[in-house]
Parts: structure tokens; C-alpha cells; sequence
């Protein structure tokens, strides 16, 4: 899956959309969808799950699934049409930076995604 560079992503956290189908205007899930461009490279978001005092090992050992279990279509895909993400919540904060430098350069076409520079294809 790519980055939908801008806000052109269509799969991602459905929690905001169930939000918007619920009349909530102010969702709590609105962060992420943070474009590259909307992102403050020298302060990155605060996820409330991160944010937790207590510890919890059941919500530990499983937060891999947590953390991907409520992702889907956040609009409309047709057929054949591509699936594009949003990288920005894949960059870490010790990364939060150079991440966000970087996805803007590719998204402005200054350089090359990583895919390609591995594989020194474009499509």
C-alpha cells in the first residue's frame, strides 16, 4: 500500500468515520488523519493509548492487534482503483522528524519513495 500523499488516503482508521456517521463533529480520532503537510515535524502527536499511566498486560501483549485491528475503507473505493495509507502514523517519534521531512519531499516529487529506491522502478 502506498501514501496518499495530502489527505488522498482512503484506508485507514475507521473510527473517525463511524465518528462522522455518528454526528460527532469534534472526534477524538481526528489526529489521525494528520497529513505530511499538516504534521509539526518538531512535535509529534500524542496518542492518548501511549499517553497511560497504569500498565495494563493485557492491552500490552496484544497492542499489535489493537493497533491494526480497526483499520478499512475510510471512503469510497471503486474497482480497480488504487489502496492508498497514511504513512504518517507509521513514523515512530524517535523518527518523527526526518519522517515527516521526508514523506513532504516525496510528496512534493523531490525525491523518490523508499519501494523505489530499492527497487529503482517507477510505475
Amino acid at each position: 500500500m502506498n501514501h496518499g500523499c495530502n489527505k488522498t488516503f482512503n484506508f485507514g482508521s475507521v473510527f473517525y468515520v463511524f465518528d462522522l456517521r455518528a454526528g460527532i463533529v469534534k472526534s477524538e480520532y481526528e489526529y489521525l488523519l494528520l497529513s505530511e503537510e499538516e504534521a509539526d515535524p518538531n512535535n509529534p502527536p500524542e496518542d492518548e493509548e501511549t499517553t497511560k499511566d497504569l500498565f495494563n498486560p493485557l492491552i500490552d501483549r496484544h497492542l499489535e492487534h489493537s493497533a491494526s485491528s480497526y483499520e478499512g475503507s475510510i471512503s469510497p473505493i471503486s474497482k480497480g482503483e488504487e489502496i492508498f495509507c497514511n504513512y504518517v502514523f507509521y513514523i515512530g517519534v524517535d523518527s518523527w522528524n526526518y519522517g515527516i521531512r521526508d514523506l513532504r519531499s516525496q510528496c512534493r516529487g523531490e525525491k523518490n519513495g523508499t519501494i523505489v529506491q530499492i527497487e529503482g522502478t517507477i510505475s
